[in-house]
């Protein structure tokens, strides 16, 4: 699924797990997934140059835990 707004692009393909993200204005991307017994939470963030201008944006989900998913947390950083 491609979804756009108004800093950047990116694609999500759900099958492998992946986020790609298009364009050369990323400064930052940042992510981390808490799962616990009841609930698992996903939190983004991401620095985009636009305008030689830094706009930090960020996304959170929340969602049940139906799957049983046993209780971790991962992180994932990548400076562009």
């Amino acid at each position: 699924m491609r979804h756009e707004t108004l800093v950047t692009k990116y694609d999500y393909d759900l099958e492998n797990d992946s986020i790609f993200f298009y364009g050369s204005n990323k400064k930052y991307f940042e992510a981390l997934i808490d799962v616990n017994e009841e609930n698992i939470r996903l939190t983004m963030k991401m620095g985009v140059s636009k305008r030689n201008k830094l706009i930090d944006t960020g996304l959170q989900a929340l969602g049940l835990n139906s799957m049983n998913l046993p209780i971790s947390t991962q992180e994932v950083a990548l400076n562009c």
